[in-house]
């Protein structure tokens, strides 16, 4: 009996410690479920949120209000933007900052001035963000608004966040390219340019002597308050009055640099002077007598105001463009390498139309054809042609 009686409460044991492994196990079930349904509604709100730089639809990360102190030039806000991201999305600042000088450029463009909006985000009905210019015919719809740099750095940061939690965090540029490109920012074939922009904004971020040299082009664009300018010439220079006639005559001479010495001593400059493509058209244009910014103007500047304000140039049909005229080319922001201008050095007749230029495929003032110098830019360019304006006498 007492061998029976301790079996049998073996027994009663063993079934009793199955039963509660069964009661946890279900316990297990329901909790995971509920965790899970959790998620999933989390995910799903997400969905409903707003859009990364090129979507309507991509979930956010969860990114406190961010605050942005105040920049003097467009560089520098761009700078101030990356430092306060950086640490938002464990991403170092200078390839955030490289991003933003890719996407928003020089400033200029509406959707930089007016919304201050500098990574083309998507405006889209549950955004929380009004709706603000319109993008591109081709693209259609319309970028979203924001009130001052704060509010896009906070909006920004949720989205790269969550971009980052798909793709991992980006340790280069080319890295940074990819990844981007992974969540549709770009087209294969735009991969090149992009890593060219993000390279050159790249460049820009050794201090505030670089950025306040590079930003005399964006304030030219901030210059632009659509008033009438008299920028007549001061002091004894007179220039010939013709532009190709002045183009020609520094053939061969200056060298290629962002530093735009030429067109600091544009009354006196020396041969080995420096200038790129759109301080050059800037230098001759100012010699001769035609309208220009106070300062030295950028490729995306020159596209806007063509299109636009007609304060400096006029835009005008190819059939139109004549010697003397300007060919203008923008791929993406056009800023740095995706940005090219030059003379037309005879009337337009097609890409074998010769042009005067500073860069191109040299380091010097050179003339090529369109063909030649355009070739990069061409297949994914917006191209432009422009008329300079006479300076229009005050009296």
């Amino acid at each position: 009996m007492n061998v029976l009686s301790r079996t049998a409460n073996g027994k009663n044991k063993f079934f009793f410690i199955l039963l509660i492994a069964g009661a946890i196990t279900v316990l297990l079930v329901v909790l995971l479920a509920a965790v899970g349904g959790g998620i999933y509604d989390q995910e799903q709100q997400d969905q409903n949120n707003c859009d990364n730089l090129n979507s309507d639809s991509r979930p956010v990360g969860k990114v406190g209000k961010i605050s942005v102190k105040s920049g003097k030039n467009i560089y520098q806000r761009y700078k101030n933007i990356a430092m306060a991201v950086a640490p938002k999305v464990g991403v170092k600042p200078r390839l955030l900052f490289a991003q933003l000088v890719q996407e928003g450029g020089d400033g200029s463009q509406p959707v930089d001035r007016i919304d201050n909006n500098f990574g083309g985000m998507t405006w889209s009905p549950n955004c929380g963000y009004p709706k603000g210019t319109a993008r591109p015919k081709a693209e259609g719809g319309n970028y979203r608004h924001y009130k001052n740099d704060s509010e896009f750095a906070t909006d920004w940061a949720k989205t790269l966040k969550a971009d980052f939690a798909r793709t991992g965090k980006p340790r280069s540029i080319q890295d940074y390219v990819n990844k981007a490109k992974s969540q549709s920012y770009m087209q294969s074939n735009d991969l090149t340019n992009y890593a060219n922009g993000m390279k050159y904004g790249y460049s820009l971020w050794k201090g505030k002597s670089s950025l306040s040299s590079a930003a005399k082009v964006a304030d030219s664009a901030d210059s632009d308050t659509g008033e009438d300018c008299d920028d007549t010439s001061s002091g004894s220079f007179s220039g010939s009055g013709s532009i190709l006639k002045e183009a020609r005559h520094w053939l061969g001479k200056f060298n290629y640099d962002a530093s735009r010495t030429a067109d600091a001593h544009w009354k006196h400059p020396d041969d080995s002077d420096t200038t790129d493509c759109s301080g050059f058209v800037w230098f001759v244009l100012k010699r001769t007598g035609y309208a220009v910014t106070p300062q030295v103007w950028s490729t995306p500047f020159m596209e806007s105001d063509a299109k636009g304000a007609h304060k400096y140039l006029k835009r005008i049909s190819a059939k139109n463009a004549k010697k003397g005229d300007l060919i203008i080319v923008n791929v993406g922001s056009g800023s740095g390498p995706l940005g090219h201008t030059a003379f037309l050095a005879e009337n337009y007749h097609g890409n074998n139309t010769k042009v005067i230029e500073m860069g191109g495929n040299g380091n010097k003032v050179n003339e090529q054809t369109i063909a030649y110098s355009f070739t990069s830019l061409l297949p994914n360019g917006r191209v432009t042609f422009a008329e300079p304006k006479k300076v229009s006498s005050k009296k």
